[in-house]
């Protein structure tokens, strides 16, 4: 596994850390300079921060729904769980 790799797995990245790093993946991918063994690698990561990313865009919609379906001037915010 690449050092890049490794260490974004140290930490879960919030979701704007998360589109950055696939944006820093798909951009070395599309250069295609990295060896098989490592753009796998790359690819297996871009896969895990899309699914990251579908999951939190997924929670802020339930959480805009429940907003919208308030009656006017009563809106409360409810807290989102952080991702699993």
């Amino acid at each position: 596994m690449t050092n890049q790799a490794k260490s974004t797995k140290q930490a879960p990245l919030d979701f704007d850390q998360a589109l950055a790093r696939l944006e820093e993946i798909v951009a070395r991918l599309e250069v295609a300079e990295e060896g098989l063994e490592t753009s796998i690698e790359l690819f297996e990561e871009a896969m895990k921060l899309c699914q990251q990313c579908e999951q939190t865009l997924q929670k802020a919609e339930g959480r805009i729904k429940k907003l919208l379906e308030k009656a006017p001037g009563q809106v409360e915010l409810e807290e989102m769980e952080p991702p699993a």
